[in-house]
């Protein structure tokens, strides 16, 4: 049986969106913080240096900012799920 490990990665970032349920929350883009934490099962040795094999910081971070320039999520609870459902998406392999 080949031993294997898990990987957290941690993204961080800024983005500026519109997001409440409140009109005045609405009226002007609010600065928010997303921390999305991906967590997935390795091989011994995963990816041999392999840049294809890890998860892209920037384009999870990017598919976020996406998501929220061109729309308004009322709750930051529905913004979390979208978040999750498109890295599932992206990498099925998480747990």
């Amino acid at each position: 049986m080949e031993e294997s490990y898990l990987v957290r990665n941690i993204i961080s970032c800024h983005i500026t969106c519109l997001i409440g349920i409140r009109e005045q929350e609405l009226l002007q883009p609010q600065r928010i913080r997303v921390d999305i934490e991906l967590v997935r099962r390795e091989p011994d040795s995963p990816t041999n240096d392999n840049y294809g094999r890890v998860i892209c910081y920037q384009a999870v971070v990017e598919k976020v900012r996406a998501m929220t320039s061109d729309s308004k999520i009322k709750l930051v609870e529905t913004l979390a799920e979208r978040i999750a459902d498109a890295c599932y998406a992206d990498y099925p392999d998480l747990t």
